[in-house]
């Protein structure tokens, strides 16, 4: 199987950014990965000033905070993914809404499929050094990745999901999900892995 980076920069590769406000209010801070969204949870987004026109269908915040558009959210629906959906009031910063509807997705789990032995990232002999002695941390995290592999037998035969056991932003997608969204013409910075 095919599987893609869907990456937080716009297909120019640009940010898209703004301030996130959730009501009511997380525990803590966000995070991919962790059950921190509550039902009827409302999403309210103020982007940058410079963002004058929002035709992306992915996007990212410094909040840590993934954001689709409604065809986005179609394309996912279509597939096996454990994406939770949050309307979302997304607003330039003069205080006007956005064209077309936009969802926060969220993930409560990362899924541990990182390919130690094909990937290349920092550190690498010392990791493998210890995985051989099984002397690797269980909640250690695998920095600086140059080039991402995932193992897909432990994928769980999703379509979109976060890795875990790297610090890695961007969401991994299978080529359905690409087929899917190039016959819709999303606007998505994809690259294959």
């Amino acid at each position: 199987m095919k599987y893609y980076i869907l990456r937080h920069e716009d297909a120019g590769g640009e940010f898209i950014d703004g301030e996130v406000s959730l009501h009511p209010p997380i525990e803590g801070y966000y995070q991919i990965g962790k059950s921190v969204v509550s039902a009827g949870t409302v999403v309210k987004v103020k982007l940058d000033k410079p963002i004058r026109k929002l035709n992306s269908d992915f996007f990212f915040t410094t909040l840590g905070a993934f954001f689709v558009s409604g065809k986005m959210r179609e394309v996912l629906e279509k597939h096996h993914t454990l994406i939770e959906f949050y309307d979302a009031d997304i607003q330039y910063f003069g205080g006007v809404s956005v064209e077309g509807k936009y969802y926060l997705i969220h993930v409560s789990c990362k899924v541990p499929c990182f390919d130690y032995f094909n990937s290349e990232y920092s550190g690498k002999a010392m990791i493998l050094d210890r995985i051989s002695k099984k002397e690797l941390s269980s909640n250690y995290k695998v920095r600086g990745v140059k080039k991402m592999v995932v193992v897909e037998g432990e994928t769980s035969g999703l379509d979109f999901f976060f890795v875990d056991n790297v610090i890695w932003i961007d969401p991994i997608i299978t080529e359905s999900v690409v087929m899917s969204a190039m016959a819709e013409k999303l606007n998505l910075n994809i690259e294959q892995i």
